[in-house]
């Protein structure tokens, strides 16, 4: 009789009694989908029927539960994204140097902090790219219907510096993504 009690069912009609949110797709068709990584927990239940139990149970009831729990690391949402950083850096008082007609390539990242050293994933579709006009292009990436620069990297090629009297120019690159903004500069040279 007590191997009768400890046998469990093979085919459990499990009953979803609660689930935590964050994997789950709320909203059908929107093509927006749950996080890839965020820890989950769901508990289901089965009550077997009252005749499916053992005789000597009285008239007790037997409940199994079943918990999962998936537990990865976290995925910040777009709302925890605070700092936004393109790579390479040139800051203002040291720009990179670069001789027309150079291809350079801009990567953008997300962090949920400024002194944090773990990348975010962003939303490319998101990221508008923008430079100082007529004095280089971007390549890559550009929306044909609105003419915007989009994406978590861009190329920009340096165009000749036309005023025969400069030796040099700077040129303004940044990346913009909800209301965050970053920027770096360049110094063309002849």
């Amino acid at each position: 009789m007590t191997e009768q009690l400890m046998n469990l069912p093979i085919n459990i009609p499990w009953k979803l009694i609660a689930v935590s949110p964050d994997m789950m797709d709320k909203r059908f068709c929107n093509k927006r989908f749950p996080f890839a990584w965020r820890s989950s927990l769901a508990i289901s239940a089965y009550e077997p029927r009252v005749e499916e139990l053992p005789d000597n149970l009285c008239e007790g009831r037997l409940t199994y539960l079943k918990i999962t729990c998936t537990i990865t690391g976290y995925q910040p949402s777009e709302e925890e994204i605070r700092v936004l950083h393109i790579f390479p850096d040139y800051t203002k008082n040291m720009p990179y140097e670069c001789n027309p007609g150079e291809k350079l390539r801009f990567v953008v990242k997300g962090y949920t902090d400024v002194n944090e050293i773990r990348e975010v994933p962003i939303n490319g579709n998101k990221v508008v790219w923008k430079h100082t006009k007529g004095n280089g292009e971007f390549r890559r990436n550009r929306d044909l219907k609105t003419g915007i620069y989009s994406g978590t990297y861009i190329d920009f090629i340096i165009t000749e510096i036309t005023n025969p009297y400069d030796k040099e120019k700077l040129i303004f690159v940044s990346a913009h993504y909800l209301s965050l903004t970053d920027a770096t500069w360049i110094k063309v040279v002849r």
